[in-house]
Parts: structure tokens; sequence; C-alpha cells
């Protein structure tokens, strides 16, 4: 029972992105008799799983690194394609959501520079959030044209109104 302890909480440590305390936990459960080929199957996976929780985590940076270095050590080449993708899709997943929380913060403009700026690894899709943006912007700016329409006649500026509205189409 006390090794399973060790093994969960290795496996929690591995989770949280911490090689050091996994590995710690590790060698806790070889000393109170864990079957060493287990662990030591769980030590050539600490790498790779370390990388996808840095990739979950949105740590990308350290992710690319952490495959640079695989590939560079030319380790886990299998694995590394699998990986790389992961973590391209992730970066497009994490700017896409962070464009999608600028419009609903109506930070329109923006959006708009973040859409124009995207070069790098920009998603098929792209025009369908420039279609959604440009759909929002229009909204918003109606809204805005019919608050100042309906402040104008709520203050008996009717003359101003009706001129505000001459310049709708």
């Amino acid at each position: 029972m006390r090794i399973d302890s060790f093994l969960k909480k290795s496996n929690k440590q591995i989770q949280l992105g911490k090689a050091k305390l996994a590995d710690y936990q590790l060698n806790a459960a070889l000393r109170h008799g864990a079957d060493p080929t287990k662990i030591e199957k769980i030590r050539q996976e600490l790498p790779l799983t370390l990388a996808k929780v840095l990739i979950q985590s949105g740590k990308f940076e350290e992710a690319g690194e952490m495959l640079l270095e695989f590939e560079l050590e030319g380790k886990y080449s299998k694995e590394l394609p699998e990986l790389y993708t992961a973590l391209r899709n992730e970066q497009v997943q994490s700017k896409w959501n962070g464009i999608m929380d600028l419009i609903k913060q109506k930070q329109l403009s923006k959006a708009e520079k973040e859409i124009e700026g995207w070069t790098e690894n920009a998603p098929s899709n792209l025009p369908k959030l420039k279609e959604y943006l440009q759909q929002e912007k229009t909204e918003f700016t109606q809204k805005k044209r019919r608050e100042r329409v309906r402040s104008l006649i709520d203050n008996n500026k009717f003359s101003d109104a009706k001129r505000e509205l001459d310049r709708w189409d």
C-alpha cells in the first residue's frame, strides 16, 4: 500500500510539471520495494509526460524548448511529431480563445489587430473569425447609434435625431 502511495504522489507531481519531486517519489517507492522495471518504465516516460503537461498548461515556450532538446538529443523521435502537432494546436487554440475573449469584452480594435497580425500557424478557418468580428463590430456600431438617437430623442433634440437617422443607410 505504501508503494502505491508513492506512485500516486509521483504521478501527481508529474501532472504538476515537477520532475524532481516526481523522481523523489519514485526513489521512495523503490526504497519501499517497488518493482524496479515498473519504476524505470515510468522514468522513461516522465519527459514525454512532462512535455504534454507543459503543452496542456499553456507553457508553450518551455514545451517547445523541451521538444527541441529531445530532437537534438535524438530522443523520442517516434513521439515528437505528435507532440509538435499538439503544441501547435494548443498554441492556435490559445490565441483563438484570446481573440474571442477580446471580442466578448468589446475590445474590437485589439481583436482586429490580433487577427491581422496572426501570420504564424494561422488556422485555415481564420476568415470565419474575421467574419465573426465584423458582425460584432456592426452590431456594436448599430447599438451605439441607436443609443445616441434614443438619447437625442429623450433630450428633445428631434432635429438632431432625424439628421442622425438620415445618415444611416
